[in-house]
């Protein structure tokens, strides 16, 4: 079991989850330290100190990974902007890269680590309605799939380092400080909530106080393999919607938004809208974990308070 005192570095330590992951880790006595590719070698307030990276380059600060025994690896470039050709490019390059740059220093380095815990994806798993994804299931063969095994790919080759790998296959993440639920909670505010494509989509969602315990629980009782970072029960995405409104004291549209409208709209990226990734939890919840919001209606309220 991982001491309360040991140190963590955290790639992707500014964003959504890193942040709130700080947050918990030293509010329970770890020390953490962030890699940034806008920073140069600097302490934060809180003590945090961040060292500069480059992935697309393979730099990192060479002090950047001393004492550390755990690496939390959330770097990649965000999939909610529009999905051009060249942007998907970057998408498969900021998470291989990344992990790729954190292995090539590991391997030239006498170094301490001992657990590395990487971000994936839902997206892993093929679009289905009716079936609900388990960690041993194939992947898909779309663009989301391929990323993702990839990315679980990279940071599976640790292993061979002595590292023990965790890797946590995220849903969608509920904060209203970022990621899809403020854009959603801005049209149901709007009056302008509607279901997309079929709305019989599986929509798996996560608390992001629930997601950064997850991290914290996968350090600490030292877990290893692929995890669906997902609650208790998935939501259509027409039941989500209704339940958005229901909280927002908001009407929703009995008529659907139809997938050809939101390809007009959004190009390859509707695809982040209409796939259906129903995803188990019980993995994670044999090993120990417990839920804080273990319903959408717990977890939208305090997201939306």
């Amino acid at each position: 079991m991982a001491k309360a005192n040991a140190k963590v570095l955290i790639t992707g330590g500014s964003g959504l989850v890193g942040s709130r992951l700080t947050e918990l880790l030293l509010n329970s006595g770890y020390e953490v330290a962030h890699l940034s590719t806008s920073k140069r070698r600097a302490s934060r307030p809180d003590g945090v100190v961040v060292h500069g990276w480059n992935p697309a380059e393979g730099s990192i600060d060479s002090e950047a990974l001393i004492g550390v025994s755990c690496i939390v690896n959330l770097a990649g470039a965000s999939i909610s902007k529009r999905w051009t050709n060249s942007y998907q490019k970057e998408i498969r390059s900021s998470r291989v890269d990344s992990l790729q740059t954190l292995y090539k220093a590991l391997e030239n380095t006498d170094h301490t680590v001992t657990s590395l815990i990487s971000s994936s994806a839902v997206g892993y798993y093929p679009s289905r309605v009716g079936k609900e994804f388990i960690e041993t299931d194939a992947p898909g063969n779309d663009f989301l799939g391929s990323v993702s095994q990839e990315w679980e790919e990279q940071a599976n080759r640790f292993e061979s380092l002595g590292v023990r790998v965790a890797i946590m296959r995220t849903g969608i993440v509920l904060s209203i400080k970022g990621g899809a639920l403020p854009v959603m909670a801005k049209f149901v505010r709007l009056f302008l909530g509607a279901p997309l494509g079929s709305g019989k989509q599986i929509l798996p969602w996560i608390h992001i106080d629930d997601l950064s315990l997850m991290y914290q629980h996968a350090l600490e009782k030292e877990l290893s393999g692929p995890f669906n970072a997902v609650g208790p029960k998935g939501a259509t995405n027409k039941e989500f919607n209704k339940e958005l409104g229901r909280i927002m004291n908001r009407p929703i549209w009995p008529l659907n938004v139809p997938s050809f409208v939101l390809y007009m709209i959004l190009g390859k990226q509707a695809q982040l809208v209409l796939i259906s990734s129903p995803s188990s939890s019980k993995k994670i919840e044999q090993s120990g974990f417990r839920f804080k919001f273990d319903t959408l209606n717990k977890a939208l309220k305090d997201s939306l308070k």
